[in-house]
């Protein structure tokens, strides 16, 4: 029996236990609360943005959520936001991936739908009962 097969199947193995894993643990048990900004983000003159449905505030939900059990290092990077959903990009030292938000007005805050590894595409907004012109623009929100 050739040996390099039965080696890329228990690495494989491992790999997706560890994916799993990872997905359980970024999981949230319950919706993070929004960490009130001491100064008000900047707000484009065109546009007006409440504050409490700003990038900064979308990051604080996230960021509040990835402090409980931060294992593997995890930053904050680009964000993007469009209607009553958000975008967050995030990258560890194992894994990197994307987390959908909704912005709940009786709340008064920002919820995580989604956390996982990976992009989001269109389609996959689409899915998980994003607009179609909203998942659109969260795309186009991002540099890649």
């Amino acid at each position: 029996m050739n040996r390099y097969p039965t080696i890329f199947i228990i690495v494989l193995f491992f790999v997706i236990a560890l994916a799993g894993v990872a997905f359980i643990l970024f999981r949230p048990s319950s919706p993070a609360p929004v960490v009130q900004q001491s100064t008000p983000p900047p707000v484009s003159s065109t546009v007006s943005v409440p504050s409490a449905r700003s990038k900064e505030a979308a990051r604080a939900a996230f960021q509040q959520a990835v402090d409980r059990q931060n294992i593997d290092n995890t930053k904050l990077y680009e964000t993007s936001i469009a209607g009553d959903y958000a975008l967050q990009v995030w990258r560890g030292d194992v894994m990197g991936g994307e987390a959908l938000l909704k912005y709940d007005d009786a709340q008064g805050r920002w919820v995580i739908v989604v956390s996982s590894g990976g992009a989001w595409g269109v389609f996959g907004l689409i899915k998980a009962g994003v607009p179609t012109s909203t998942a659109e623009s969260l795309r186009a929100g991002l540099p890649y």
